[in-house]
């Protein structure tokens, strides 16, 4: 047990900039990207409302909604024993989507969250997560998991709100174990976190208490005071003079997006929903972010120079069964954490001093790729560093090499910093499939249900704002039978935009040579992904040997006449490549064989029509 944290400070008053009359029996949440999603709990059946741009956007229900939560950009809800998810874009609007059925031996407890009994362990996950596989661990009995009275998930921490028995009136924190936090308070409370911040907001009556969860202390708490009071308000009067109130209370955080908070809050005998602007202290930005890991490197850097000796959490939190594959200066690890959750781990080198840069970029890159939460991309759990000194790194080795056989030691750098990734174990690359499946042809159609998967995860990579940049065979690895998902996403990056649209523009010459776009030497844009992906299509509906590949991906890269394949394979593989349109780039006079849009292979002619196999 770590000792109490108390909330501390006077109150830091803010001023609401926005606020709007809510609805009676009306409850509104906001996902990360800031929209605003909003129910109301009658008539049935019920809709799910979303304001864009000033307009209304709304969609039937299945049924009677609850055990509701936000995750990334997603709604989550319950309804009727099975779960689902709802997204809104201005291009498809507001849909509805089945998830799965409820699991006959989960239990439901509260804001989204389930808990099970399997593999000898009880776990704890989301609405959002694969019931199978995810969640986390957590060692206490079914009846004292309701009684922690746990509100969500942070960063793998499990977040649990107590009331005093007493009748304190602060709010104090403490952390139990490894993985649970516990608040405890007063009054009823509503909790608000993002696994993108380190910070976790707590409203408790009319303020709203933020944790940092890196320190583990208190900021100050925000008062959010109303536009105008409440009798002036209901008057319309031309006043002279405005008065600025303390909201009564806060029922709910919907969200905090943009440096701004969203609450539910009520004002005099009405509810409204309010938008403040936070603090600067009081929110994450990437600027904060790229000095905490650079001040982060710099301080171990020093002890490591100073003889001191750096702990290594891989060595004392996870245990290794099998080295799953090397790269230039990377390894990746099938390993057991000691939580008992099976994952991969993957260790990538940098040169401690001359690449401060890179490391700090590649963190920070991580860890806003952790917050992707797509059935067809690989779960990102971690990051972090380790500045491991010569005996640790060369024991490290040696026992890698004894377990796995001389020719398994993973190479690095000299003096190295290691980034460690901890991501969703899978098993089994699409490039190893394609290998053992050459002398059998390929299903068209389950070709086709495997492509529009790949595509669909690309497509989330993509509004995110990253290129993948090294799409691959071997990057593409099975979670079940039909089931795909990429991975390896640590040398994506983000992209820039203006005006909402994305721009060409220079970025590091990374990824493997056989499936690079011609222009991704120079200045690319996510189109790059694009040319990788038609190449993989080729590749799995025409069965090739290695130099039938080679000389094929040369041809189309080159804009050459391409041979033909062997007879069976002519009037698929002629299909494939017609189907996507030549375009060129406009900074480099090489063809492109790629479209704008993932949603342009979708509708392809060769693709049309093609149903998806939902996998469980």
């Amino acid at each position: 047990f770590h000792p109490h944290i108390e909330m501390s400070g006077n109150a830091c008053e803010v001023k609401a900039n926005k606020q709007e009359l809510l609805p009676p029996n009306t409850t509104i949440r906001q996902t990360d990207d800031g929209t605003l999603f909003y129910w109301k709990f009658s008539p049935s059946p019920q809709r799910l409302h979303v304001i864009w741009k000033g307009k209304e956007v709304d969609a039937k229900m299945p049924g009677k909604v609850y055990n509701t939560m936000i995750h990334g950009s997603a709604f989550y809800f319950e309804s009727n024993d099975k779960i689902y998810k709802s997204v809104f874009s201005s291009s498809d609007g507001l849909k509805v989507v089945y998830l799965r059925e409820k699991i006959q031996d989960e239990q439901v407890l509260e804001y989204g969250l389930y808990t099970r009994f399997k593999r000898g362990h009880h776990y704890l996950y989301r609405a959002c997560d694969d019931p199978e596989f995810g969640g986390i661990q957590i060692n206490v009995g079914e009846k004292l998991i309701k009684d922690l009275s746990v509100r969500c998930i942070h960063r793998r921490n499990v977040i649990c709100a107590r009331q005093h028995n007493t009748n304190c009136q602060k709010i104090t924190v403490q952390k139990i174990g490894k993985s649970i936090i516990e608040i405890k308070f007063a009054h009823n409370l509503s909790i608000h976190s993002l696994d993108s911040s380190p910070f976790i907001y707590i409203s408790n009556f009319n303020k709203i208490h933020t944790l940092d969860t890196e320190s583990m202390q208190f900021l100050p708490p925000l008062l959010i005071t109303s536009l105008h009071d409440f009798e002036y308000q209901r008057s319309f009067h031309n006043l002279k003079s405005h008065f600025f109130n303390p909201l009564t209370s806060v029922r709910k955080i919907a969200g905090v997006h943009d440096g701004e908070i969203t609450v539910h809050a009520q004002i005099g005998s009405n509810d409204y929903w309010v938008t403040a602007e936070l603090p600067e202290e009081y929110y994450d930005t990437d600027e904060k972010r790229t000095e905490k890991i650079e001040l982060y490197i710099r301080e171990h850097l020093r002890r490591y120079e100073n003889g001191n000796a750096f702990p290594s959490r891989f060595a004392a939190e996870f245990t290794i069964q099998q080295l799953l594959g090397t790269g230039e200066f990377g390894a990746v690890f099938q390993a057991v954490s000691d939580d008992d959750l099976a994952c991969a781990v993957k260790r990538v080198s940098f040169k401690a001093i001359a690449e401060l840069d890179d490391i700090v970029r590649a963190l920070r890159e991580v860890q806003a790729m952790s917050q992707f939460n797509h059935i067809g991309i690989v779960r990102f759990y971690n990051a972090w560093i380790e500045i491991p000194s010569d005996e640790h790194r060369i024991n490290m080795d040696n026992e890698i090499q004894y377990h796995f056989g001389a020719k398994s030691v993973p190479p690095h750098r000299d003096s190295p910093i290691f980034i460690f990734i901890q991501m969703e174990l899978c098993n089994g690359t699409l490039k190893e499939w394609l290998k053992a499946s050459r002398d059998n042809p390929r299903n068209i159609t389950r070709m086709k249900s495997w492509f529009k998967q790949i595509v669909a995860a690309v497509d989330y990579i993509h509004e995110k704002g990253f290129i993948h940049r090294d799409l691959k065979p071997s990057n593409i690895i099975f979670a079940g039978e039909d089931h795909l998902k990429i991975c390896d996403l640590g040398i994506a990056t983000a992209f820039n935009k203006e005006n909402g649209e994305e721009i060409t523009a220079s970025y590091t010459n990374v990824g493997t040579p056989l499936y690079k776009a011609p222009e991704q030497a120079y200045r690319y844009n996510s189109k790059v992904d694009v040319f990788a992906l038609g190449l993989i299509l080729a590749e799995m509906l025409t069965v090739m040997t290695d130099e039938e590949r080679r000389k094929l991906f040369h041809r189309i890269r080159h804009g050459l006449p391409n041979p033909r394949p062997d007879p069976k394979d002519v009037k698929i593989f002629g299909r494939v490549v017609k189907s996507f349109k030549n375009d060129r780039n406009e900074n480099s006079d090489v063809i492109l064989l790629g479209t704008d849009n993932m949603i342009q292979i979708l509708s392809m002619p060769f693709m049309y029509c093609m149903q998806m196999k939902r996998v469980r």
